[in-house]
Protein backbone atom coordinates (compact mmCIF):
# COMPACT_ATOMS: atom_id res chain seq x y z
CA UNK A 1 0.00 0.00 0.00
CA UNK A 2 2.84 2.25 0.43
CA UNK A 3 4.43 4.81 -2.23
CA UNK A 4 7.40 3.24 -3.77
CA UNK A 5 10.37 5.26 -5.78
CA UNK A 6 10.48 4.31 -9.60
CA UNK A 7 13.49 2.31 -10.61
CA UNK A 8 16.15 3.98 -12.51
CA UNK A 9 15.49 2.54 -15.75
CA UNK A 10 11.57 3.22 -15.32
CA UNK A 11 11.70 6.88 -14.75
CA UNK A 12 10.19 8.45 -18.00
CA UNK A 13 12.62 10.56 -19.51
CA UNK A 14 10.47 13.54 -19.87
CA UNK A 15 9.91 13.41 -16.08
CA UNK A 16 13.84 13.69 -15.66
CA UNK A 17 14.59 16.33 -18.04
CA UNK A 18 11.62 18.33 -16.23
CA UNK A 19 12.94 17.61 -13.11
CA UNK A 20 16.33 18.77 -14.10
CA UNK A 21 14.82 22.38 -15.55
CA UNK A 22 12.69 22.81 -12.15
CA UNK A 23 15.85 22.15 -10.13
CA UNK A 24 18.19 24.08 -12.07
CA UNK A 25 15.67 27.17 -11.74
CA UNK A 26 14.98 26.91 -8.32
CA UNK A 27 19.16 26.59 -7.58
CA UNK A 28 19.53 29.33 -9.67
CA UNK A 29 17.09 31.49 -8.06
CA UNK A 30 18.64 30.42 -4.60
CA UNK A 31 21.72 31.54 -5.69
CA UNK A 32 21.00 34.80 -6.66
CA UNK A 33 18.96 35.77 -3.85
CA UNK A 34 21.73 35.14 -2.10
CA UNK A 35 24.08 37.07 -4.50
CA UNK A 36 21.74 39.88 -4.53
CA UNK A 37 21.83 40.31 -0.38
CA UNK A 38 25.37 39.64 -0.09
CA UNK A 39 26.03 42.19 -2.47
CA UNK A 40 23.54 44.60 -1.24
CA UNK A 41 25.19 44.53 2.00
CA UNK A 42 28.71 45.18 0.95
CA UNK A 43 27.62 47.79 -1.94
CA UNK A 44 24.86 49.24 0.31
CA UNK A 45 23.58 50.20 -3.06
CA UNK A 46 20.63 47.93 -5.06
CA UNK A 47 22.00 49.22 -8.38
CA UNK A 48 24.70 47.68 -8.03
CA UNK A 49 23.94 44.87 -6.06
CA UNK A 50 21.21 44.22 -9.49
CA UNK A 51 24.26 44.53 -11.50
CA UNK A 52 26.08 42.06 -9.76
CA UNK A 53 23.64 39.55 -9.68
CA UNK A 54 23.01 39.99 -13.53
CA UNK A 55 26.64 39.82 -14.09
CA UNK A 56 27.10 36.73 -12.01
CA UNK A 57 24.03 34.28 -13.02
CA UNK A 58 25.15 34.84 -16.78
CA UNK A 59 28.46 33.77 -16.15
CA UNK A 60 27.99 31.06 -13.83
CA UNK A 61 25.22 29.71 -16.25
CA UNK A 62 28.00 29.69 -19.12
CA UNK A 63 30.65 28.03 -16.73
CA UNK A 64 28.50 25.68 -15.87
CA UNK A 65 27.34 25.09 -19.14
CA UNK A 66 31.25 24.22 -20.49
CA UNK A 67 31.30 21.98 -17.46
CA UNK A 68 28.81 20.10 -18.09
CA UNK A 69 29.86 19.92 -21.82
CA UNK A 70 33.61 18.48 -20.56
CA UNK A 71 32.08 16.00 -18.14
CA UNK A 72 30.12 14.54 -21.46
CA UNK A 73 33.08 13.95 -22.94
CA UNK A 74 34.70 11.92 -19.90
CA UNK A 75 33.58 8.49 -19.89
CA UNK A 76 34.51 7.66 -15.83
CA UNK A 77 31.70 6.88 -14.30
CA UNK A 78 29.23 6.03 -17.35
Amino acid sequence: MGLTRPRPHQINRKEANRRVVIKTVTGRSISAIITFFISWAVTKDIDSAILIVAIYSVLNTMIHIAHEQVWNKIKWGK
